[in-house]
């Protein structure tokens, strides 16, 4: 069943079953979600299913659901491995409120 686009917001969006849909496309791994303790400028997250190669793509994401400013900077992938992938920031988070979440995304050759 193809899927149409919708000319209003308004508009009721037709249910669609799961199995018509794959929302994460074949190279899909994994993700997840880390908690990331007060005055961290980085983390290193360990992976629930080890990697075969680096072929791979990290998909990091701040998450914070409780501070009413939450701090907005950059994040950068410092190194992966088989089975971690380390991000890193500029300035220490300000609480422990913040969570990466993340999914690793696999890139057929």
């Amino acid at each position: 069943m193809p899927i149409e686009a919708v000319s209003s917001i308004n508009e009721p969006i037709e249910a669609v079953a799961t199995s018509e849909i794959n929302l994460f496309g074949e190279g899909f791994v994994e993700a997840g979600q880390v908690s990331v303790p007060a005055g961290a400028t980085e983390v290193t997250i360990t992976f629930k299913v080890q990697q075969a190669d680096l072929n791979y793509q990290f998909d990091p994401e701040w998450f914070n659901k409780d501070d009413a400013s939450p701090q907005f900077q950059d994040m950068v992938v410092s190194a992966k491995t088989l089975i971690d992938a380390t991000i890193k920031w500029n300035a220490p988070t300000d609480s422990a409120n913040y969570k990466i979440d993340y999914s690793i995304i696999r890139h057929n050759p």
